[in-house]
């Protein structure tokens, strides 16, 4: 997570509906965190259906 700092990293970020491992109100503090730093990133959210698809 320490490349979230550099100014030129391009972010992406997804989560899964499923998810067990990581909670939904981490991946938004997340987003947080970086929007207040002035961070631009994408975040997606991913249907556990979708994954289940593969």
């Amino acid at each position: 997570m320490h490349q979230k700092r550099r100014p030129n990293a391009s972010l992406y970020f997804a989560h899964g509906t499923a998810d067990r491992q990581n909670s939904i109100h981490a991946f938004d503090v997340l987003r947080a965190e970086l929007e207040t730093a002035g961070k631009r990133a994408v975040f997606q959210r991913i249907a556990d259906w979708f994954l289940a698809a593969r």
